[in-house]
């Protein structure tokens, strides 16, 4: 039973938590989890930057994809977790399709309207 005891123990002195300090220029315009995964996004408005984390927020990188300076709507698909829309004031956009580990543009005929909502999903 003792041995027991100092295993639990030592398992939960293995598993300690740990953290990590990262800066950005500005406050987030969007900062947000993809549901059941370790993927955290990060938009920076003011820069027009899309920043990834892959390991819950630990280390964070410039989304691969995104010309830096060009994102003004960052979107979580509302039932596919594996995907996230990044919109511009032109024409070209960017999704991801692999919860941001790459981005690929696609265009649209218009600039996105500047509403709360504008994009539509179906389920």
């Amino acid at each position: 039973l003792f041995s027991l005891a100092v295993y639990l123990v030592s398992l939960t002195v293995a598993q300690s938590p740990t953290h990590e300090i990262t800066s950005f220029q500005s406050l987030p315009a969007r900062l947000f989890f993809l549901r059941d995964t370790s993927t955290a996004i990060y938009h920076d408005v003011i820069e027009g930057i899309v920043y990834i984390s892959q390991d819950e927020g630990k280390s964070w990188g410039p989304a691969a994809g995104i010309p830096q300076g060009e994102a003004v709507m960052v979107i979580e698909h509302p039932f596919d977790s594996a995907y996230a829309f990044a919109l511009t004031m032109g024409t070209t956009h960017y999704r991801t399709e692999d919860r941001g580990k790459t981005w690929r543009s696609f265009d649209m005929p218009v600039p996105p309207a500047l509403v709360a909502r504008p994009l539509s999903f179906h389920s």
